[in-house]
């Protein structure tokens, strides 16, 4: 019990911790914080005599409490972190690494308490629960992760948990504090439910503040968005199989919306292109199409005013990508096994759950629906 003394994390009162969680999903935001590098351990009181310890995996559980000063040995083997730092914990390294996953933590941060504190994050650190004693890979395929750490949190120093282990002192002091945690989002009812980390966050994060993400990472990486064209710009995104459309089917619907709209549809595979060239890319696309994917993640860097089809294989289904489109506000349209899906439909009642084989290809497409939402859009446009 003596040696949990060595990690205090937090002056704060319970209730207020928990409030914090409740609101805001998992994002929360603290001052005045303490934890130990290689116990993992998160400890926080009410005041200097009552100490309560949390596991870094588990950080709204109170596992014990401890009644001792614990301001005597905090005077000693304490490094001070000025600053905010980022902690965003996870399961495994591969939802951290993950292009549509790491988006979920950088877009929580970034609505509750990262906008405005984007110069003043220091340090950033990726805790991954299955592979703490490893490192990997954090920067991502194309480096997406880190040229947006860098875009947004042009200061901050990354490291991983694992790259931290040897850290001397171990106990670390910091000014403040974002925590973005996936394990603390899966105790949430309605993050459970619809099996998404920002199942409790999403109506919260406004398309105002992603707007600014999105307009912070195109100056930063310099990505042109040109106006609004008479006709829309619309984009296909390519995948390899198993996930993907049929040969036979890709070029029906790319004949019939030219031959119905008189509109060539633009085929992209961005794994062949840089983050840059992708977004540059999204930036100009008014109608974007794909098999349910990565690729979809592009929702966010869309244009505030685009349409979104998202083709599932008629095995499964995600919420993954309609959430992305509500929190932007775009029109989204989800082809299911029993039809479609939009913008309107609430995952919070909605008979639709995660469910089935997703790596599977989508043998159906209905391509009269979408022709008929890109006519429609044409015919909407006062330019024309």
């Amino acid at each position: 019990m003596k040696n949990l003394l060595l990690f205090l994390i937090l002056y704060v009162p319970c209730v207020a911790f928990a409030e914090l969680i409740q609101n805001n999903g998992p994002f929360y935001e603290y001052e005045d914080l303490y934890f130990n590098l290689n116990q993992e351990i998160l400890i926080f009181s009410n005041d200097q005599e009552s100490v309560q310890v949390n596991s870094l995996w588990d950080p709204i559980s109170i596992n014990y409490s401890v009644t001792r000063n614990a301001q005597k040995t905090l005077s000693k083997g304490i490094d001070h972190w000025e600053g905010t730092t980022l902690l965003l914990i996870d399961s495994c390294s591969g939802f951290l690494t993950h292009y549509f996953h790491f988006l979920e933590h950088l877009m929580g941060v970034w609505q509750f308490g990262g906008a405005e504190r984007a110069y003043d994050v220091k340090r950033i650190i990726f805790c991954s629960q299955k592979d703490t004693k490893q490192k990997f890979f954090w920067k991502g395929v194309n480096q997406i992760n880190e040229k947006l750490i860098r875009s947004l949190f042009p200061n901050a120093q990354v490291f991983t948990l694992a790259e931290l282990k040897n850290w001397n002192p171990v106990n670390i002091y910091c000014d403040r504090v974002l925590i973005s945690s996936r394990p603390t989002a899966y105790k949430i009812p309605a993050c459970a439910m619809i099996n998404k980390m920002l199942g409790a966050s999403w109506q919260d994060i406004t398309p105002s503040n992603i707007e600014k993400l999105r307009q912070t990472i195109f100056d930063s990486l310099h990505v042109t968005s040109l106006p609004k064209t008479q006709m829309p710009r619309i984009t296909y995104i390519m995948r390899h199989p198993p996930r993907t459309l049929s040969a036979q089917l890709e070029n029906t619907l790319i004949q019939e919306i030219k031959n119905k709209t008189g509109i060539k549809v633009r085929k992209v595979n961005f794994a062949a292109l840089s983050f840059e060239k992708q977004l540059d890319v999204v930036a100009n696309t008014d109608i974007l199409i794909g098999v349910h994917g990565n690729g979809l993640s592009h929702i966010v860097f869309l244009p505030p005013s685009a349409t979104v089809f998202e083709i599932f294989p008629p095995t499964g289904f995600t919420w993954d990508y309609a959430l992305l489109a509500k929190i932007r506000g775009l029109n989204y349209y989800g082809q299911v096994a029993t039809g479609w899906i939009t913008s309107a439909e609430d995952p919070h009642h909605s008979p639709l759950t995660c469910h089935g084989n997703l790596n599977t290809p989508a043998r159906v497409l209905d391509v009269d629906t979408i022709v008929n939402v890109i006519q429609e859009s044409i015919r909407s446009n006062p330019e024309l």
